[in-house]
């Protein structure tokens, strides 16, 4: 049954997204991936996955309950804001969680909770 849908829901995103603007923000959770041909939709568009890392010491890890939090308040801010410019996820914050320039690179912007 994957083997049916699969390329036809593929299809459907990557179609819904070049429609837009090419750029598919990802905030589901991994889960979701195997509904479609992941590497096909990261040639054919643009993906921006911004990650949120809780510091311990020295140490940057991704803790489930903050970053399935911090997506879900990343949509919020995404269509509160009528965010339109990948750019623009740099001034979301929440519970402590703020843009690191540093870290990351365009594609995978760091979030971090101090």
């Amino acid at each position: 049954m994957f083997g049916f849908w699969k390329s036809r829901l593929t299809d459907v995103l990557i179609d819904a997204v070049k429609a837009n603007d090419g750029i598919l923000i990802h905030l589901a959770t991994e889960e979701y991936q195997h509904l479609f041909d992941w590497q096909r939709v990261r040639k054919e568009v643009r993906i921006i996955q911004p990650l949120f890392y809780v510091r311990k010491g020295s140490d940057l890890k991704i803790q489930a309950v903050w970053a399935k939090t911090c997506r879900g308040a990343m949509t919020r801010f995404i269509i509160e804001n009528r965010i339109d410019k990948p750019e623009d996820l740099c001034a979301f914050s929440y519970e402590g969680f703020a843009y690191e320039p540093t870290l990351g690179e365009p594609d995978f912007p760091h979030f971090i909770k101090e």
